[in-house]
């Protein structure tokens, strides 16, 4: 449904792919090849260009931070949760 509702609300433009160059390999700090693939250009492009906007998770409001590799570690071990805890840390996962 999500994707459908992207589809189909998109504003005036149109996708043009093109590999990576060096201006954008710096300003995004990051060498990989799944974050220049034209798939993943295209699927940005169409969040991007969604007729009603888009926010990222910054914009929301939320902290980034790189955290724990949820093995267990220095902090002990993970505990997933659908519920809230008292001082118990969200994690968002890429997907």
């Amino acid at each position: 449904m999500i994707e459908q509702e992207l589809l189909e609300n998109q504003k005036d433009g149109e996708f043009n792919y093109q590999h990576p160059n060096l201006v954008k390999l710096k300003k995004h700090n990051r060498i990989n090849a799944g974050f220049y693939s034209k798939h993943f250009s295209k699927s940005e492009f169409i969040i991007k260009n969604y007729h009603l906007g888009f926010s990222n998770i910054k914009d929301l409001g939320f902290n980034v931070s790189r955290g724990q590799n949820l093995q267990i570690s220095c902090i002990g071990k993970s505990i997933y949760s659908d519920k809230y805890k008292e001082g118990f840390y969200a994690v968002i996962k890429p997907k």
